[in-house]
């Protein structure tokens, strides 16, 4: 297995970032959250095959839910639509209401265990 062990690498590497509307609150550093992560790469004549698991530490954050429809009459847009616990926003299709007044009250479940807070990611390439 002496080609293997060659082409065979492991990489550690940590995720820092935020993700935010510009129409709500702006970028907090509060906000910034750093997950840390394992990956192992295999060289091939396409690249770098990779297998990264990610960690995530923190609860899910509340936020808005939104669904996009599909467009009436073979049109390629549909609407956004909200589907937010205890959302009031129109759901006319002649008056869709704004999707920015659609309440930031989906909560993702809360992780039970170790395995339920983990992130795979398969890809062909470098990471970034």
């Amino acid at each position: 297995v002496r080609g293997i062990s060659s082409s065979l690498q492991l990489a550690a590497f940590v995720d820092v970032g935020s993700v935010w509307e510009a129409q709500s609150d702006g970028f907090r550093w509060a906000d910034v959250r750093a997950t840390p992560g394992l990956g192992m790469r295999l060289v091939t004549p396409l690249g770098p095959f990779r297998v990264d698991v990610g960690y995530s530490p923190y609860a899910p954050q509340a936020g808005r839910a939104l669904y996009f429809t599909k467009s009436e009459g073979g049109g390629v847009f549909g609407q956004i639509r909200c589907a937010s616990p205890g959302n009031l926003v129109s759901v006319d299709p002649d008056d869709p209401g704004n999707i920015f007044d659609c309440p930031s009250t989906f909560r993702p479940p809360t992780p039970r265990n170790i395995l339920s807070r983990l992130t795979i990611h398969f890809g062909l390439g470098q990471a970034f």
